[in-house]
């Protein structure tokens, strides 16, 4: 698993109020029965969703990170492993 990139965007109004934030991971990502599982700091990526081409993987956020957390991700069941990509809330799409 190779991550390059994430983008978080704050939830559209209309969203269910449970969800703050959505992040988008870039890189690369093989589908398998043990799904993807992710934390940026503190806070869990729920509702993962790997796409067709395994290049991207797109979740949902209960809980908008502090500044500066990492990325980390894994397969249920590995310990996950910390990325470069830290949350910045100055960009928040």
């Amino acid at each position: 698993m190779i991550v390059t990139g994430a983008i978080f965007k704050n939830c559209q109004p209309g969203t269910d109020p449970k969800w703050l934030m959505t992040v988008t991971v870039q890189g690369s990502f093989r589908h398998r029965a043990a799904p993807i599982i992710a934390h940026v700091g503190s806070v869990e990526v729920e509702y993962i969703m790997i796409n067709p081409g395994g290049t991207e993987f797109f979740g949902l956020l209960g809980m908008i990170p502090q500044s500066g957390d990492v990325l980390s991700v894994g397969y249920l069941g590995e310990k996950q492993q910390p990325t470069t990509v830290a949350f910045s809330p100055s960009a928040v799409v």
